[in-house]
């Protein structure tokens, strides 16, 4: 299991007020659990994300 969601350190993300990331570029209704959980670090495309993947910002 990855430690933290890669999602609160991507370019893409937009971040909500709390800082964690909310929606992104890939997901722009909403980044599914298994990202925000930290159970898969986003570095390979998954169905629906549109080739875009995890970038450091």
């Amino acid at each position: 299991m990855i430690a933290e969601a890669p999602c609160n350190t991507c370019k893409w993300a937009s971040l909500a007020a709390d800082g964690s990331a909310a929606t992104c570029d890939a997901f722009p209704k909403g980044i599914p659990q298994m990202f925000l959980r930290g159970e898969n670090d986003h570095s390979k495309p998954v169905p629906g994300d549109g080739g875009i993947t995890y970038q450091p910002a």
